[in-house]
Parts: structure tokens; C-alpha cells; sequence
């Protein structure tokens, strides 16, 4: 081995420019994969800490949408006729108390998301996304993740909104409209049909956790969210009607005309024997109109989620798969899910750039393997010469390869150390100065304006070996090509 040793060592120093050529490739390549992998990784630890510290706690537990899909904290949509309507949570008083005793829980926290539309002027209205929150609850899950700028967060049985600061800005910018503590502003909601209501603005606020895609995300009182999302009691009971209500109900428009005279009212109604209809009887055909309220009525056990935060030291993951091996033996219409599954959408933009980088490791790995193989072979064929004496010395084909393995391993070792100090000086230097958010959408992935980034260690060591795959599979061609060099054939070219 000290003699493999050594005449690999000779071959990479007298060969400089193709070793610094190749070290140089896999260091390179070394950089941008620790570089890359630590920026991923610090912006995903980022917004895991956001998304749990201020928006999702460690878990959420909801009913599973249409086809199977997976709850999030932006279930609610828009409503509307044509939308399915997020579902909420089955027998919610006992799926509280369920949870509130789940070994490891420590707060819990049921929550509503839905969109209104808040309307300024004629030209000028904006959607918005609300959070209807048990304040309580709400305020023990999240004690301080909201920073207020005006008014003062929702109390208790208040009914009002949270206006977010980019809307409230963007408002007071193109409309000069100030939506200031104590001013109503008009508020459309879509569930179930359209529906108006008017709230007074208790406040604005802002995350202190910044994340792009939730500043256009405000608070506004359960009840006045429920009735804009449509989340209503509905008929709590069948309504009885006479046979003349029956009758005039099932009768076509022909009769129906037939049946007023030119005052409006008729003497005798088809197939009854009632021979006169007053303005008192046509109203008194609606019933008794006194449970109206209670049938639009916000539904008061209405959740779409409820989300937990464990206790220290307990793993959220294990929770998790206790609680959906117990919700299905218990056939509960509930699944839970962990930061990522809850933060939906948001989720997904970290895992697009993932993807993304992964692509762009693979081409460059490709690119390199190419790159480093190509220069091994022209390598191999300068030594051509030396290759056949060492065979005709006796040298076996095993002992070739182990030579050339060698200097690869070598090249990679050392290249990719390279690499990673370089990378490592980098990532320190980012870190004391903080790297900002090219653009709106980077937020997303750096979990905030400004990332810290920090070195990876896990990452590192898998750059390491990506490396070192790298250089094996770029020496394996050009090993078979010095293989196949006939000893008599190599001495005599030279």
C-alpha cells in the first residue's frame, strides 16, 4: 500500500495542471453543494420556527377534505356556490376534551380561516384572509407572536377585526382611507352566499415572525366569520304548512295567475275551498317566521382545525402517530399532521426549491463526472508509456486500478475539503452580516427578510460523499481504458 501510495502521489504532482483541473471541479462543486444545502436548511429551520411559534403550533388535527385531501390552516377559501365548503371538525365538544387529555399536550387551540372581501370605495377593495380564534386559547397557544401597531388585540366577546399592516397600508396608499381603531369598514364574505356585514377596526397589527405569505392575513371575531363563511346552525326542525300553503306551493304559473284577481286576491283557491285570501292570510302562509334568527344563527361549535403545542420534550411526530392510529381505530373523520402538512402551500414553496437545487446538483454532478472523466483520459493516454512498463514489470491489472483509485480518492478528498472550508468562510461571514431577500418569494424560503445562515454539518457530510461518488464514477472509464493498454504496444510508443 505505502508504494500504491507513493506513485499515485508522484503521478498528481507531476500531472499539476489536470489535478489542479480536477480538484478544482470537485471543490467547486463541493461549495455550492454545502453553500446550497446549509441556505435550504437554515430557511427551512426558519420557518418551521415561524410556522410553530406563531401560526401552527406542533400540530394540527382536522377533518380530511374532499378526496382525501389534507387539512391546512388555509382550508377556508372563499366559499361560494361552486366551492366545496371546508369541512369542520365532527362532534367538536368531545373532540376538544379528547384532545385537551392526549398525554404530551399541552395547549389547544381550535381555530376557523376564511376570506372576505373588505370593500373601501368603488374602486378599491381587497381580499383578505382571517384567523377566527378562541382569544384564550389563541392567546395561550401564541403569547407573543403579534406585534400591535394600532388599537389592541380582540377581547373576549368583541366583534371586530385585525387589520394586517401590508393591507392596511396598501389601503391608506391608493385610497387615502385611514382604518384606524374604531372606524366600520364593510366587510363581503361568499359562504353560502353573498353576505354584508359591517366591523369596527380594533386593531393593526403585524407577525413578528415575517412570512410573506401571511401579511395579507388578519384576526376577525368568530361569530362574524362563521356568518361570512356561511357557517350557520341551518333548520333545526321541520316546518308544518297547511294544505292551502301545500296547494298554492305546488301550483303552476297558469293557476297561479288564475288565482289573483285584479286586486291581487282571489276568492277561491284551486282544489281548496278557501273563498277569500286577505294580504293578513298571504303572510300568515309563511308560518310562524320567530326561529328565522336562530336558523342563520353562527354555529358556535364550528371549528375547521384544532392545533396543539406539546409539552417540552415531547416529539410531536410521535404524538402524531399515535393520534391517527387512534382516530382510525376509533373510525374518527380526523387526521393529524405536522408543521409542514398544517402550513400547506407555504410548505410547498421550501420544497419546490429543494426540488429545484436537488435538479441543478444533479446536472452539475453530470457535468462533472463528464468533465473530470474527459481529463482523466487524456491523462492515461500521456501515460501510456508508463503504464505498459509497470505492467510489463509484472504489475497485475488489481494493482493499476488501485493506483488510479488512488488519486482519485485523493483528489476528492482534498478537493472537497477545499470546498467545504471554502464554503464554511462563506456561510460565517453571511451569518455575523445576514443575507437579504433578493425578492418577496425568497421570504418564503429564507423564512424572513434577512437569513443567518449557518453551516449544515449533516449537510457537509453528505456533500462529502456525493463528492467522493462523484470522483469514483469519473474514474471508472478512464481505469478501464489504462486496463486495456497491451504492455508490448505501450513501451514501443513511446
Amino acid at each position: 500500500m505505502p508504494v500504491i501510495l507513493s506513485i499515485a502521489f508522484r503521478n498528481l504532482r507531476e500531472h499539476r495542471l489536470k489535478t489542479v483541473i480536477i480538484a478544482s471541479l470537485i471543490a467547486l462543486g463541493m461549495f455550492l453543494l454545502v453553500l446550497g444545502n446549509s441556505i435550504i436548511d437554515t430557511g427551512k429551520a426558519g420557518i418551521h420556527e415561524s410556522f410553530v411559534r406563531s401560526f401552527s403550533g406542533d400540530i394540527l388535527v382536522g377533518p380530511p377534505g374532499k378526496d382525501n385531501a389534507k387539512p391546512s390552516l388555509f382550508g377556508g377559501g372563499f366559499g361560494g356556490p361552486n366551492m366545496e365548503p371546508t369541512k369542520t371538525v365532527p362532534d367538536y365538544k368531545n373532540t376538544y376534551e379528547y384532545l385537551k387529555a392526549v398525554p404530551g399536550v399541552e395547549v389547544v387551540d381550535p381555530q376557523v380561516y376564511g376570506a372576505a372581501q373588505i370593500e373601501l370605495t368603488e374602486d378599491w377593495r381587497a381580499f383578505v384572509g382571517f384567523f377566527g380564534v378562541d382569544i384564550a386559547a389563541y392567546s395561550a397557544m401564541f403569547p407573543d407572536n403579534l406585534e400591535i401597531l394600532q388599537g389592541h388585540f380582540l377581547a373576549e366577546g368583541e366583534e371586530g377585526v385585525m387589520i394586517p399592516e401590508k393591507v392596511y397600508l396598501e389601503a391608506l396608499e391608493k385610497t387615502k382611507v385611514d382604518m384606524k381603531p374604531g372606524e366600520k369598514i364593510k366587510l363581503m364574505g361568499f359562504g353560502g352566499g353573498t353576505k354584508i356585514k359591517f366591523l369596527p377596526v380594533a386593531g393593526v397589527f403585524r407577525f413578528k415572525s415575517s412570512n410573506t405569505a401571511l401579511r395579507d392575513i388578519g384576526f376577525m371575531d368568530i361569530s362574524s366569520l362563521r356568518y361570512l363563511q356561511g357557517m350557520v346552525v341551518g333548520a333545526v326542525s321541520q316546518i308544518k304548512i297547511d294544505d292551502t300553503a301545500q296547494n298554492l306551493m305546488d301550483s303552476d304559473i297558469a293557476s297561479l295567475d288564475s288565482f289573483f284577481d285584479d286586486d291581487g286576491v282571489v276568492s277561491e283557491a284551486p282544489g281548496t275551498t278557501t273563498k277569500s285570501l286577505s294580504q293578513a292570510s298571504l303572510d300568515n302562509i309563511l308560518g310562524d317566521t320567530s326561529n328565522r334568527a336562530e336558523l342563520v344563527k353562527a354555529d358556535a361549535g364550528a371549528w375547521h382545525y384544532i392545533l396543539l403545542r406539546t409539552k417540552d420534550g415531547v416529539d410531536p411526530a410521535a404524538v402524531i402517530k399515535d393520534l391517527n392510529a387512534d382516530f382510525k381505530s376509533r373510525n374518527m373523520d380526523l387526521v393529524a399532521l405536522d408543521w409542514e402538512g398544517a402550513a400547506g402551500v407555504v410548505a410547498s414553496f421550501v420544497v419546490a426549491a429543494q426540488t429545484f437545487f436537488l435538479i441543478l446538483v444533479i446536472i452539475i454532478s453530470i457535468v462533472s463526472v463528464i468533465v473530470i472523466m474527459n481529463t482523466m483520459v487524456v491523462s492515461i493516454i500521456e501515460r501510456t508509456a508508463e503504464i505498459g512498463t509497470m505492467r510489463a514489470l509484472g504489475a497485475n491489472k488489481s494493482y493499476i486500478r488501485k493506483i488510479f483509485m488512488t488519486e482519485t480518492f485523493t483528489l476528492s478528498v482534498v478537493g472537497g475539503l477545499i470546498g467545504l472550508v471554502l464554503a464554511g468562510i462563506l456561510l460565517f461571514v453571511l451569518n455575523r452580516t445576514g443575507l437579504p431577500a433578493p425578492h418577496s418569494l425568497f421570504e418564503i424560503i429564507f423564512g424572513g427578510k434577512i437569513m443567518h445562515p449557518v453551516l449544515s454539518w449533516v449537510s457537509a457530510a453528505q456533500a462529502l460523499g456525493i463528492m467522493l461518488l462523484v470522483g469514483i464514477v469519473s474514474s471508472l472509464y478512464p481505469t478501464m481504458v489504462a486496463l486495456r493498454i497491451q504492455p508490448v504496444k505501450a513501451m514501443q510508443s513511446n
